[in-house]
């Protein structure tokens, strides 16, 4: 009984410590109309032919303390 006391009290401690952390965020706080590349990303896969574009309008989530900050790129197929 004892062990098994034990075993539910660690794994209960566990649940209670847990919680979720923001381990990346890119709000694209870029001026409109510049290329990603001139803001430290590095073009791939043909580079330079079709690069993404910072465009205004940001993208929205809905309860997320972030959403709505920045702008968002526009992509050319």
């Amino acid at each position: 009984m004892r062990k098994l006391f034990l075993s539910a009290f660690v794994v209960l401690s566990l649940f209670a410590v847990a919680n979720a952390q923001v381990v990346f965020t890119e709000n694209f706080d870029y001026a409109a109309g510049a290329l990603l590349t001139a803001n430290g990303y590095l073009g791939h896969s043909g580079a330079g032919t079709n690069a993404q574009t910072v465009v205004t309008g940001s993208l929205t989530y809905t309860g997320y303390a972030a959403s709505g900050i920045g702008n968002s790129i526009k992509l050319v197929n």
